[in-house]
């Protein structure tokens, strides 16, 4: 199913994870959407606040919560 994805199955599950994460944030700014191309890598979020993202897996997972509160 994976053979030709640039993201490995073991880490679309943090991906997923991390989103929920940022939908579920509490107040004004908050994930209205999100993402994910396993086959080049990239994943896209738009928030509440009408900014939009597009950047690679790895460092999407590198980024923890403070990094989308504290701007």
């Amino acid at each position: 199913m994976f053979g030709n994805a640039l993201v490995p199955a073991e880490r679309v599950r943090n991906i997923l994870d991390n989103m929920k994460t940022l939908r579920s944030m509490e107040g004004r700014f908050y994930l209205r959407t999100g993402t994910v191309n396993i086959f080049n890598g990239m994943v896209s979020l738009s928030f509440s606040s009408d900014s939009s993202h597009y950047l690679p897996y790895e460092e999407f997972l590198k980024m923890d919560y403070s990094f989308w509160i504290d701007g």
